[in-house]
């Protein structure tokens, strides 16, 4: 992107006043050298906000001194083609405001985007926009009018609360790991032990043999429900061998258990890694979303299904149960569901549900392959 902002142009000797211009309907209270219009200027300045309109018959964009600013235009600037607008937004954001400005347009929607912008400095500032279409009198879309304010301080908190939530993942999945090895390796090496010892005492102590056979029964179930535990602390599949694998484990265990059935396609190339909070994200997900199956569903059988695409990983865990209207209270797993959804976000990810009473449940998580997040400066 060029470092080039277009100069002031000719207004014809307006009076750079620093007003917030781009009103063609304003209050005239809040007009420019009003006490109100001081008021709005003063608020605006301090929430750190700018205003603007676009004149959709010229494509051309009227902003104030402060939206001139945050855009990083050459001082004095009040008129702009939209095109210079759009060139002062990260590339890849542009899309999702043409985006957001043309449902504005044309489905009467207010206008709503967060965005980058790139100054000729070459910092980068986070903006929050609202705006709306206001149309003449045959209904057609004569100006959109609205404000920017800068967030990027809250981004930045928010990209800082993000690292802080992800180490504490990891510090939670480390010790789980260790935990798991720990049952593994020691009680379940005791375990094996003290059967071991029990099959041998029966041929010196005939007369105790139905004890000690109800002894070593209850040792191995005992064995049994360690292995179990140490697998749902952490499957060392997905550490040794990888998602496909312990997905594969996930979900035989999880039929034997339930009596759910689950059709199982991992089209992933065998012995093809993702990062290690990408893989433990969405094996996470997908025992979280079974879980739900299980509880709320109703359902007899389930399907996950993985594959790779250019973006990353994606990820669906789909039933045919009895749904649900999510945040109407009830059975449904909201706590569940916000909780896969942070998980995703945390590697940059998304996690969407789709449900409906009576229409199963589809959730899909898309990752991507690094766990790279969307830089914030």
């Amino acid at each position: 992107m060029t470092d080039a902002r277009p100069a002031p142009p000719d207004d014809g000797g307006r009076p750079d006043d620093g007003s917030a211009g781009p009103h063609p309907e304003g209050d005239p209270a809040a007009e420019p050298g009003t006490e109100g219009g001081e008021r709005l200027a003063l608020a605006l300045q301090a929430g750190r906000m700018g205003t603007w309109h676009v004149d959709v018959a010229t494509d051309r964009a009227m902003v104030d001194a402060q939206e001139a600013e945050l855009l990083g235009l050459a001082p004095g600037t009040r008129a702009i083609a939209v095109a210079d607008f759009f060139a002062c937004i990260h590339p890849d954001d542009r899309a999702q405001v043409t985006e957001a400005l043309a449902r504005s347009r044309d489905r009467d929607q207010d206008y709503q985007a967060e965005f980058r912008v790139v100054r000729p400095d070459g910092s980068v500032r986070w903006l929050s926009a609202a705006g709306r279409t206001l149309r003449d009198a045959d209904g057609r879309p004569a100006t959109v009018v609205g404000i920017n304010a800068d967030v990027t301080e809250r981004k930045r908190a928010e990209a800082e609360l993000r690292r802080v939530s992800a180490r504490l993942v990891q510090a939670g999945e480390d010790e789980r790991r260790r935990i798991a090895r720990d049952l593994h390796d020691e009680l379940g090496g005791l375990l094996t032990s003290l059967q071991m010892s029990l099959r041998m005492n029966p041929a010196r102590l005939p007369e105790a043999r139905a004890e000690l056979a109800e002894s070593e029964a209850l040792v191995k179930a005992m064995a049994r429900r360690v292995r179990e535990l140490s697998l749902d602390l952490r499957p060392s599949l997905l550490d040794d061998l990888g998602l496909g694998p312990a997905l594969d484990q996930l979900t035989a265990r999880f039929a034997r258990r339930t009596g759910v059935a689950v059709d199982l396609r991992c089209e992933v190339e065998s012995g093809e890694r993702f990062a290690p909070e990408v893989e433990t994200t969405a094996y996470r997900i997908v025992q979280e979303a079974l879980t739900n199956v299980a509880r709320h569903a109703g359902a007899d059988r389930a399907q996950v299904l993985c594959h790779r695409e250019p973006s990353g990983l994606v990820v669906h865990v789909v039933d045919e149960g009895r749904g649900f209207e999510e945040g109407a209270g009830g059975a449904a797993p909201s706590t569940g569901l916000s909780a896969m959804r942070e998980r995703a976000a945390l590697v940059g990810g998304t996690c969407e549900v789709v449900s409906d009473p009576g229409a199963g449940t589809r959730v899909t998580v898309e990752v991507p392959a690094g766990g790279a997040d969307r830089a914030v400066p």
